[in-house]
């Protein structure tokens, strides 16, 4: 008998036409030529905020303060950081199709390749591209959330002018604290600790124990982060409706 690979059930004969063999022998069943094409699979700026959506929802899911809560907590904010990131990219690769993903690009470079090719759609992108800190940073929620991520990738020494950069998924743990929330919307600190209930009680009817941002007292942590995703939400929207849809 001819020799073949199997496939599960399936034998494709070598050797001869190509047929496939089902086991056990019992009939020949020809099959049809598959044309396989290599497709690019990357992120993108709608995908990346998907991904931070739904670490979000697990960690809502997942026990207050949990090791589970938190490490949620910190993909969800990781995921954020990079989504305007990889909408720099999505415009580029829509402006320039021969642009691929292994090639660096940055702002600055876009902006270069924007003059060099005398593009004005990617100069008008670039333009508004560039304004998107200033935007993020009037953002209360936004800010708050992203400024973890951010003093998480970037800790020195400035004395000795060294920066480490750290490619693994931060951790918050060190940028969160327990505290109690009222009825008006007001949060007490507690610290490390999670609040006895003696100590939600006194804060009145309604009060409960939630996670916030050390520096950031306005909103609990599921609430801070909806809200961000909702932000760069909007953000990609207007992509969208200003330089066409990706």
């Amino acid at each position: 008998m001819a020799g073949g690979t199997l496939f599960g059930n399936w034998r494709v004969i070598t050797g001869c036409s190509v047929m496939a063999l089902l086991e056990p022998l019992t009939f020949i069943r020809p099959i049809r030529a598959i044309q396989i094409e290599q497709v690019e699979s990357r992120m993108t700026a709608r995908r990346k905020l998907s991904e931070a959506r739904f670490f979000l929802v697990k960690m809502q899911a997942s026990q207050l303060g949990s090791e589970e809560f938190r490490y949620y907590a910190s993909a969800c904010v990781s995921a954020l950081y990079s989504v305007t990131n990889h909408l720099l990219y999505d415009y580029a690769k829509k402006l320039w199709p021969q642009i691929t993903a292994n090639q660096y690009l940055d702002a600055r470079l876009m902006s270069l390749l924007a003059k060099i090719t005398s593009n004005k759609r990617a100069n008008d992108f670039i333009e508004w591209y560039n304004k998107l800190l200033g935007r993020i940073k009037s953002n209360p929620d936004t800010k708050a959330a992203l400024d973890v991520r951010d003093m998480e990738i970037h800790r020195g020494n400035p004395t000795l002018a060294y920066e480490l950069s750290f490619l693994d998924t931060l951790d918050v743990s060190d940028r969160i604290e327990y505290g109690i929330m009222n009825s008006q919307g007001t949060i007490t600190p507690s610290g490390t600790q999670i609040p006895t209930p003696k100590q939600v009680q006194l804060e009145g009817e309604g009060s409960k124990i939630v996670l916030f941002f050390t520096s950031y007292r306005a909103k609990d942590i599921a609430d801070t982060l909806s809200s961000s995703c909702n932000f760069i939400d909007a953000i990609i929207k207007e992509a969208e409706s200003l330089f066409g849809s990706l």
